[in-house]
């Protein structure tokens, strides 16, 4: 279960999921409240059953009648497992798993608990309890979630995010450009960023650093993909700080790999993250990629090896970062190839499958 079937990253890990299932032993079946969307028309394509729940907010009477309806779903298709993946499919399927009598219930926890509102983290509390397992996508959120007294250590089950590394790989340099304004295809180096466009993203950093090194690195251009309430001010700072010309703002896009190859460099700014699979997808294109030290990224980049890393909401860190890699495209090259080498080894999206099922069959063992 998720909130919708559109674009997101646990709208994206779902479908991966639903799609991936050994169909010899699984049963996928998808709930949402939205089902219009790109991930929509993938699982039906597939022939995935897909449940509308007719809920429009959790503070009237839809939400218990959605209740009842996917209470009844349950039941009837005899379902042993659900998994909700993203906030509002945990705050609300969960207990309606728990009362319909599955076997299996996980919940997942994909981003830090301090981003929700307060009420939502006495929600979490509750459906932590109700939890078989609560699967969590990297070591250091569990550890988050361990010392805080969120959950017992043994409550948590480790389950990295995976990448379909043929879905996302190196475009041909010939290619690789020709989604950019036809200004940029040539004698530009990209700089690059693929996310929401929420606070804790922190792209205003980037901005900063970018308009500086722009001075040094005249022909650099700054690619900002995504969308979201932080978008207005963050091009208001892009003209204050003289760099609007050489920046551009894409907005969402379903078009990823085009856009994450073009780029030269990608950076993460985020002051909180779990494990980003913009980061990941970045990676398995080959492409050289510079993030903040925080939660799981030090778990998926190696500093010097895979990528380069930088203290969260230092300009002056980044300024650095980005300069030594402007200059320098032979080591963007080797950090971009052993960044997809590390990808395709550790995190394919068929290992991220396989520890699901395990899970699964672990948790349904013991019911």
């Amino acid at each position: 279960m998720v909130r919708e079937l559109h674009l997101g990253g646990a709208e994206r890990d779902m479908t991966r999921l639903a799609l991936g299932l050994d169909r010899s032993r699984f049963e996928p079946h998808v709930a949402c409240f939205v089902s219009e969307g790109i991930r929509g028309d993938e699982l039906r394509a597939a022939g995935v059953p897909i449940l509308e729940l007719p809920v429009k907010s959790f503070k009237n009477r839809t939400a218990i009648e959605g209740a009842r309806v996917l209470r009844t779903y349950l039941r009837e298709k005899r379902v042993r497992v659900f998994q909700a993946l993203d906030g509002p499919g945990v705050m609300f399927g969960t207990p309606v798993a728990k009362w319909a009598g599955v076997d299996a219930v996980f919940p997942c926890q994909l981003g830090h608990r301090e981003l929700y509102p307060r009420v939502e983290r006495a929600l979490f509390r509750a459906t932590d309890r109700m939890a078989d397992r609560l699967i969590v996508n990297c070591q250091a959120l569990i550890d988050d979630l361990v010392g805080k007294g969120w959950i017992a250590r043994e409550k948590a089950a480790l389950i990295y995010n995976g990448v379909d590394v043929e879905e996302y790989r190196p475009i041909e340099p010939e290619r690789r450009r020709a989604i950019l304004p036809e200004t940029w295809q040539k004698g530009k180096t990209i700089v690059g960023s693929l996310s929401a466009l929420r606070p804790e993203k922190d792209l205003g950093t980037l901005i900063r650093a970018f308009g500086a090194v722009s001075e040094r690195f005249p022909e650099a251009r700054l690619a900002v993909v995504g969308d979201g309430p932080e978008r207005g001010a963050l091009e208001r700072l892009a003209a204050q700080t003289g760099v609007a010309e050489k920046c551009l703002f894409v907005g969402q896009t379903a078009r990823v790999r085009e856009w994450l190859s073009a780029m030269d460099v990608y950076v993460l700014s985020s002051l909180s993250e779990s494990f980003p699979n913009s980061l990941l997808e970045a990676m398995a294109c080959g492409v050289c990629v510079a993030a903040t030290k925080v939660g799981g990224v030090p778990e998926m980049v190696s500093d010097g090896e895979t990528g380069v890393l930088f203290q969260s909401g230092s300009v002056e860190d980044l300024v650095g970062r980005l300069s030594e890699l402007l200059a320098a495209e032979p080591r963007r090259a080797t950090l971009g190839a052993a960044a997809r080498e590390f990808v395709c080894r550790e995190l394919p999206v068929e290992r991220f499958i396989q520890r699901t099922q395990d899970l699964y069959d672990l948790v349904l063992t013991e019911a």
